[in-house]
């Protein structure tokens, strides 16, 4: 097949800039896929250290509002619980309250407790 010289120059400009054009745009998307990518995983590895952050700071709260309690020798275990729960903190969460449960190795969250209606 003969083609004439324009047609042969000016294919040899766009086949080359073609092909080009899709091996570059292959490797964009991929780079934006892969930076994408890599901003969810580090947003979601934030957002987990701040929430663990947040309750170890609810934790902290409720051992403070009840350690009086544990280090002092002037309550009976009775007397000792209905005092924490006077003393230990309602936190409101998403229309909810965390309840805050005294244990021997310190207060640790148990259970939401159910908004009332």
């Amino acid at each position: 097949m003969k083609m004439k010289i324009g047609t042969k120059i000016l294919l040899s400009a766009l086949v080359p800039a073609v092909f080009l054009s899709a091996v570059l745009t292959f490797i964009v998307v991929r780079n934006v896929n892969k930076m994408g990518q890599a901003d969810v995983r580090m947003v979601s590895s934030n957002m987990t250290d701040m929430k663990k952050a947040e309750l170890k700071n609810y934790i902290d709260i409720a051992v403070n509002s009840v350690s009086f309690l544990v280090n002092s020798a002037e309550f009976t275990p009775e007397e000792a619980k209905e005092e924490a729960k006077k003393n230990t903190p309602q936190t409101d969460i998403r229309r909810g309250r965390l309840l805050f449960c005294l244990r021997q190795a310190g207060a640790v969250p148990c259970a939401a407790i159910k908004p009332e209606a």
